[in-house]
């Protein structure tokens, strides 16, 4: 066996003692928010169970074990690229044994969130909507997942979106796929109210603009976005009657400023109510898997020409 100077197994394999480990109640919440988020770092985990388990010490060791000995969990190899990868908290994912385990209780959804592309940009999205979803506990305030609304109204997150092309003199279809979707129910009383969200996670590898629509660039998503919500074209693709925002997460302040100026130059009043805007600077050019980061739901979301919207004070 693989061990380090302390007598620990290491980090980056897969290492077996043979012992036992049934799944315990804790076990599958943790693949139920693995499931419906995506890849996690171990202080995500630890918050969602807090409740059953407050040790730490205890949840790495579980965490290590469902990893190590039945293949619940596991370790994306892609964090340990990173630089100082060893004094970085560990990420986890679903293991090979998880689908079956969830499909066995009942909570498999073919509609959760399937974010592809590079690595980092996957535990980016994933941690942007656990950290929204575990900022709701203890609020009246609920957490809606992806996969109860995809499910609900039997739509996909996939959205044509017809756009004019000047410079070609035509109008051309490109797809707009958000990375992922979720709904906050707010109670005040007897009453319920609905906003739902779409979540765009940009690492500053897309450029602002190009002439080429067929190109991905932020310019092309604003006015996707522009037909999509500012047009209310998703009531009819949705089904929604609620009203549907866009939180546009991204790694400085300044690249943020830049994009808020490119979404108010795009909108003839200079003004737009349903693009907002964060930062996540931890997940630029030096990743380091955050804490959950519960300023997403507490803190202001800015946008062009008017005052920053708070998820918690709808």
């Amino acid at each position: 066996m693989d061990i380090d100077t302390l007598g620990r197994r290491t980090r980056t394999k897969r290492q077996s003692t043979g012992k036992i480990v049934r799944a315990m109640p804790r076990d599958l919440l943790w693949l139920e928010k693995l499931h419906h988020h995506g890849p996690l770092p171990t202080s995500y985990l630890h918050e969602f169970t807090a409740h059953l388990a407050k040790d730490r010490a205890r949840t790495l060791k579980r965490l290590a074990a469902l990893h190590h000995e039945v293949n619940l969990l596991t370790r994306p190899t892609k964090q340990f690229d990173t630089m100082d990868a060893r004094y970085n908290q560990l990420v986890y994912d679903l293991g090979d044994s998880a689908i079956q385990v969830l499909r066995d209780e009942g909570s498999f959804s073919s509609k959760a969130p399937v974010c592809t592309g590079p690595w980092k940009h996957r535990v980016m999205v994933s941690c942007i909507t656990a950290s929204i979803d575990l900022a709701t506990h203890g609020t009246n305030i609920r957490y809606i997942h992806q996969h109860e609304i995809l499910d609900q109204l039997g739509v996909s997150m996939r959205i044509p979106i017809t756009l004019r092309n000047d410079t070609l003199g035509r109008d051309e279809q490109h797809d707009l796929i958000p990375d992922a979707m979720f709904g906050l129910e707010y109670k005040s009383g007897d009453q319920k109210s609905y906003i739902f969200f779409l979540v765009e996670a940009d690492r500053g590898t897309e450029p602002h603009k190009v002439k080429n629509l067929a190109r991905k660039s932020y310019l092309r998503s604003i006015q996707q976005y522009r037909k999509l919500v500012g047009a209310k074209l998703y009531k009819e693709h949705f089904g929604l009657n609620a009203g549907l925002l866009v939180l546009n997460v991204t790694t400085s302040t300044e690249r943020m400023n830049n994009l808020i100026e490119l979404v108010g130059n795009s909108s003839d009043s200079g003004r737009n109510t349903y693009m907002l805007f964060q930062t996540a600077p931890m997940f630029g050019t030096y990743f380091k898997p955050p804490q959950p980061m519960l300023a997403l739901f507490s803190a202001g979301w800015y946008r062009a020409g008017h005052d920053p919207f708070h998820l918690g004070q709808p």
